[in-house]
């Protein structure tokens, strides 16, 4: 049962539980790893430690697994999918996708599921 979660958690299939933590959405390869080590840093030197999500479509699996979350969805705008990343409860989103035009209809979603965070979209 153990490992079974723990692969699930690898894999992105698992429905996460966070409030007021960092979520990134989109994957660019080593933009997004240096994107996320920053994030790592900036949280080793915070007081309340946020977690961070990763959320992408992209076919890769968790490229930091005990370090931050992880979740594999099929669309940004599906509420389903979303609702597993808490996109609601997330204190930061930032997105940062390989095409503008999703890029904008990511924010866009998530202005509407996310009232009070903070977001980013890195374009």
């Amino acid at each position: 049962w153990v490992s079974r979660q723990w692969q699930k958690g690898v894999k992105g299939l698992k429905t996460l539980n966070l409030e007021n933590h960092v979520v990134v959405i989109g994957w660019n390869g080593n933009r997004t790893l240096q994107l996320l080590n920053l994030l790592i840093k900036e949280r080793d030197d915070s007081a309340n430690r946020p977690d961070i999500v990763l959320c992408v479509r992209a076919e890769i699996e968790n490229p930091m697994p005990g370090k931050i979350e992880f979740v594999k969805v099929s669309s940004f705008n599906n509420d389903d999918d979303m609702d597993r990343a808490c996109i609601e409860k997330a204190a930061i989103v930032v997105m940062d996708n390989q095409e503008d035009d999703l890029t904008m209809t990511t924010a866009l979603y998530c202005s509407k599921r996310n009232k009070n965070g903070h977001l980013i979209a890195y374009f």
